[in-house]
């Protein structure tokens, strides 16, 4: 409970995570971590910091693993009437946004399996609306065992807010929740006003399902570690020693803010004089640019996505 309340409290002091995106990433049992020197900054030539035990892990060599099977997909839709401007939508809106999600996952070797009776119309007022607590709508509603997706696509009346999802390891030790609670509470929620042609600014190509489902496969943010979100701040972000989001091919960066902006040259952590500049990743699906920024996930994040859910989720069968 403190570490849930700790965590509530970062998210609180992080508004632009919270806008687009809040997956819960777990916190660490902390640990003390010598620096070493880095380019002259000051406070980090051999300082000792207290950070999270996950934020200094090397960046891994994941080993060969195969692409996942195809995945069943069930897809909820969870309006507060049945009108259309409460989130209730056309079934060609849903199977639209599913076709996106097949699309985009598809060059990574990543397919879906989904019909009609894979999805489903719910209306619960006290399910929609401004409320971020989603755990009582997914209890109730959770469709198949730890290898299914479940998308939630819910009416949320918070500006600028695209949805969240849970990561693939199990948090039983970390969140004490056991099965098979553990399993009802996974999945994915999307904002209704994410789809595509929507009227919002930045997520109106249905890609906020994409970066969601990203999560699902156990990726991180391409600023993952550049941020409150892993505990505490690292002392510097673009040291080499950070391992950032676990990918070895996504540049280092810090966070790409305001949300919603696409600057191909952004380099938050700037090579140094003379050296050829590596910006940042603001066209990965796990950035937090806009929709018709986002472009693809990188071999390395493919590779991981297949490692992780061979580990976590292809053996999972309590519940």
């Amino acid at each position: 409970m403190l570490r849930q309340t700790f965590l509530a409290s970062l998210l609180a002091t992080a508004p632009v995570f919270a806008q687009r995106c809040d997956s819960v990433i777990p916190i660490l049992p902390p640990k003390n971590v010598t620096v070493p020197p880095t380019n002259g900054t000051a406070g980090h030539n051999g300082t000792t910091f207290l950070i999270s035990a996950r934020q200094f892990t090397p960046e891994p060599d994941y080993p060969p693993t195969p692409a996942p099977p195809t995945i069943p997909l069930y897809v909820h839709v969870v309006a507060g009437s049945n009108a259309r401007k409460d989130g209730y939508l056309t079934e060609q809106e849903v199977i639209d946004q599913v076709n996106i999600i097949h699309d985009l996952f598809k060059p990574r070797g990543i397919s879906f399996r989904h019909d009609a009776s894979m999805r489903q119309w719910v209306v619960n007022a006290s399910w929609a609306g401004p409320d971020r607590d989603f755990n009582e709508m997914k209890e109730a509603l959770h469709k198949g065992d730890y290898r299914t997706i479940n998308l939630y696509i819910r009416n949320i009346t918070i500006r600028d807010y695209g949805g969240s999802c849970s990561n693939p390891w199990t948090q039983e030790e970390i969140w004490n929740v056991p099965f098979p609670r553990r399993l009802l509470q996974d999945g994915c929620v999307i904002n209704t006003e994410t789809l595509a042609g929507s009227g919002h600014s930045f997520m109106n190509m249905g890609k906020t399902a994409v970066h969601e489902i990203g999560h699902w496969f156990g990726l991180f943010h391409t600023y993952e570690a550049g941020t409150v979100r892993d505990g505490v701040n690292p002392p510097n972000p673009c040291w080499a020693g950070n391992p950032g989001d676990e990918v070895k091919d996504t540049p280092r960066c810090k966070n790409v803010s305001p949300a919603g902006q696409c600057n191909m040259t952004q380099n938050t952590c700037p090579e140094p004089a003379g050296e050829k500049p590596v910006y940042d990743a603001v066209w990965n699906y796990m950035s937090e640019s806009s929709d018709a920024c986002y472009q693809n996930f990188t071999v390395g994040q493919q590779e991981r996505m297949y490692f992780i859910y061979d580990k976590y989720r292809a053996g999972e069968t309590r519940g």
